[in-house]
């Protein structure tokens, strides 16, 4: 029986990749100039690695492991191989849910390029602000504790906060992200540890967040490895095509 949690294991690339941080970037701890020009990482032009998610909450619990490879501009491919086979594909406004034992798929598509928590992650690699200016957050202050920089980023809607995130690095390197949402009730703290270093660029290997929203306290631990910058991705991955035998059903979102 499909479940409906497995449609959501991009999730652990949003925090692979949102705390990439180039090696050689500037040290000099000075806030981020809001709407400036968008800095491209031109050394990053595809990712692969492979994962293992482990996610517990207080009513049931599941581990996934399978492979990812990112390319180009947002395109993703993820193949589960535990703990059952699934191929997932993301590519600007369509997302297609494919499982080869049942032999069906869902294809979702959106008016708009799918927003899926991968996608701040992606800009992070690219970008100063690890895109949350992008999300409608702005840096209202920095300051140092010790050796650690801490950022604070906040979003309102009138005059009301509706998000708060905290960033705090250490020898540049993102340590530790906080994101409260009062009026959500949700709370999401996440810590990055285990750094590796990949052409030039380094990466969190191990990544633990606890989740609380008003339903539960939840736990999720990702283990990064394998990472490869800059692969040749093979064309069954790019140019990946459901079969012709295949149940698909489509959905708006």
């Amino acid at each position: 029986m499909i479940s409906a949690k497995h449609t959501l294991i991009a999730l652990f690339v949003a925090s692979a990749i949102f705390s990439v941080r180039s090696y050689g970037q500037s040290t000099e701890k000075k806030p981020v100039k809001l709407g400036s020009t968008l800095l491209k990482s031109e050394n990053i032009h595809s990712l692969t690695g492979r994962f293992t998610r482990i996610f517990a909450g207080e009513s049931a619990g599941d581990t996934t492991r399978g492979d990812f490879f990112y390319w180009g501009s947002g395109n993703m491919h993820i193949e589960v191989d535990y703990p059952i086979d699934q191929i997932m594909k993301i590519q600007t406004n369509v997302t297609t849910i494919y499982y080869p034992q049942s032999k069906i798929a869902f294809l979702l598509e959106s008016n708009n390029p799918v927003i899926l928590p991968l996608i701040p992650g992606l800009l992070a690699a690219i970008r100063p602000d690890y895109g949350l200016s992008d999300l409608g957050f702005q840096l209202k202050r920095q300051e140092m504790r010790g050796d650690t920089l801490v950022a604070f980023w906040g979003a309102q809607k009138g005059k009301k906060q509706v998000g708060q995130y905290l960033v705090a690095e250490l020898n540049d390197r993102l340590v530790y992200t906080h994101f409260h949402a009062p009026q959500l009730r949700s709370r999401m703290k996440t810590f990055f540890s285990d750094y590796l270093n990949v052409s030039g660029t380094f990466f969190p290997t191990h990544i633990r967040s606890t989740i609380v929203n008003a339903a539960e306290v939840a736990t999720e631990m990702i283990q990064l490895e394998a990472l490869q910058v800059n692969p040749q991705i093979r064309h069954q991955i790019v140019d990946f095509k459901l079969p012709k035998d295949v149940h698909v059903e489509k959905k708006r979102w």
